[in-house]
């Protein structure tokens, strides 16, 4: 059986394209800067390395176009056993971050697909979106017993009449 966090793993079967892994770093390096598959290795391991030794310490990277990764320091706290109830210290710990630099957000904004034109009514739909299946157009007449749209049922079947006097509802 498979979980939700095997699907985003290479080979998982989760949507959209597959992550970008070490060896096709490798072989984008090899293939960009003309050196061999080895030294393309070499330099991956060394730029990994001094990025989590650095974060290791405490200390922010900053890379201008990409974005800055940092650590956060987060504090304990009560917590409970969801299988027990029993409550419990949660530790603090350490959790990475990372915040994308502003060129990476706006070349990722201009990377998206435009989004379709919303339709009038001669296209059928509103520009709210599709009205819900069981909605009343504006201006029909509501059946008997149902619920205004947006209201709530104004007497019920067998509840007491809505106006409070026998013969007027």
């Amino acid at each position: 059986m498979t979980s939700e966090r095997d699907k985003t793993r290479p080979g998982g079967s989760g949507k959209g394209p597959p992550p970008l892994t070490r060896a096709e770093i490798v072989r984008k390096l090899h293939d960009r800067l003309s050196i061999s598959s080895r030294e393309a290795g070499r330099i991956l391991e060394a730029v990994i390395a001094c990025l989590s030794e650095t974060l290791a310490e405490g200390r922010p990277v900053t890379i201008a176009g990409l974005g800055r990764f940092c650590v956060r320091d987060t504090p304990a706290r009560p917590g409970r056993n969801p299988r027990t109830g029993a409550y419990a210290q949660v530790p603090g710990r350490r959790r990475p971050c990372f915040s994308m630099s502003r060129e990476l957000r706006e070349r990722m904004l201009r990377s998206l697909p435009e989004p379709p034109a919303p339709m009038g009514p001669a296209g059928g739909a509103a520009p709210g979106g599709p009205a819900p299946p069981d909605a009343v157009p504006p201006g029909a007449p509501v059946p008997e017993g149902a619920a205004p749209q947006g209201g709530r049922k104004v007497a019920a079947r067998g509840g007491p009449p809505a106006t409070g006097v026998p013969g007027r509802d």
